[in-house]
């Protein structure tokens, strides 16, 4: 792996199961770098004015995604299976659906794309139940804590 690279990537999830439907598209980039940082990029909803025009303003739940796409990126990168970091990642882009969308469903959006970006499964096995979204068999808020 380049000292020096940054690795993109993309992860879009799309499923319906008989009780919900869970939908988060995201982009991240992941640099080494001395310490783990993590931010989300101020243009991450961005794509709300082309979509809902140019007057559109952000959802107040996007302080959730942003949180939750914070504690995920922390979350993925700590659960590396081979990668050694450590590095900063930046989540550039959030894309969201008002009824399909949730913070769980953008934390898992956010660690499949990091362990993407850096070719690396992670250790962490994420499954989609009927109306939740398990991290190793748990809630995402009970995985991170």
């Amino acid at each position: 792996m380049d000292g020096h690279a940054a690795f993109t990537g993309h992860y879009k999830l799309l499923r319906q199961t008989s009780k919900t439907s869970f939908y988060a598209e995201v982009f991240v980039t992941v640099t080494p770098h001395p310490e783990l940082a993590v931010g989300v990029s101020e243009t991450a909803f961005a794509w709300l004015k082309d979509v809902y025009g140019p007057d559109a303003w952000e959802w107040s739940i996007c302080d959730a995604y942003r949180s939750a796409a914070r504690l995920a990126a922390k979350f993925a990168i700590t659960h590396l299976a081979q990668t050694n970091g450590p590095f900063h990642v930046s989540v550039d882009v959030i894309r969201a659906r008002p009824a399909d969308t949730m913070p769980d469903s953008v934390a898992l959006a956010v660690c499949k794309a990091i362990w993407a970006a850096l070719d690396d499964p992670g250790t962490v096995q994420v499954h989609i139940e009927e109306s939740a979204i398990l991290f190793d068999g748990k809630s995402f808020t009970d995985a991170v804590s």
